[in-house]
């Protein structure tokens, strides 16, 4: 509960009277999903200038590099759980439109594809509190994750031979 007060003070010191969530995102350096669509994005093109592009984006909007992964976790975990229709909006607390946007999100890349990426998140986590350079190793984790080839399913391959 002290938190959340300590929180609120902060918000309402720079917001005062003008509060509203995209506000309080940037005065606490929450990313907003925006950055995560565009990452995605940028992954599905195998674009690495964008991925470049996003983590300076997110450099100048104050975000720290842990709460930028975390939330970037939580936006794969949504997108898979929402193409599998294994939670409705509400369990998920997303918008009716934002699960839509979800659920029509990135149609290069398969199921497998994001469980690979979350894999290299989940390990690039386990890596990023020892780095001397923490900012650079994120740039090229996003980076090889827009490198990665996406997968094929092996019986349509056969299937066109």
């Amino acid at each position: 509960m002290r938190d959340g007060l300590t929180f609120f003070d902060q918000a309402f010191a720079f917001t005062g009277n003008n509060m509203d969530p995209d506000s309080v995102r940037n005065v606490l350096g929450i990313p907003p999903v925006e950055l995560f669509f565009t990452l995605i994005n940028a992954i599905e093109n195998h674009d690495l200038k964008a991925c470049f592009k996003m983590v300076d984006e997110a450099c100048k909007r104050g975000i720290e590099f842990m709460p930028l992964l975390d939330g970037f976790g939580k936006f794969l975990r949504n997108l898979l759980y929402t193409r599998l229709e294994a939670f409705t909006p509400d369990a998920l607390n997303l918008t009716d439109e934002l699960f839509t946007k979800y659920k029509s999100a990135v149609p290069g890349l398969k199921n497998g594809d994001i469980l690979r990426i979350s894999k290299m998140l989940i390990d690039f986590q386990g890596t990023i509190r020892y780095s001397t350079n923490p900012r650079l190793l994120e740039e090229t984790t996003f980076a090889r994750m827009a490198w990665l080839d996406h997968l094929v399913d092996l019986r349509r391959a056969l299937a066109a031979i």
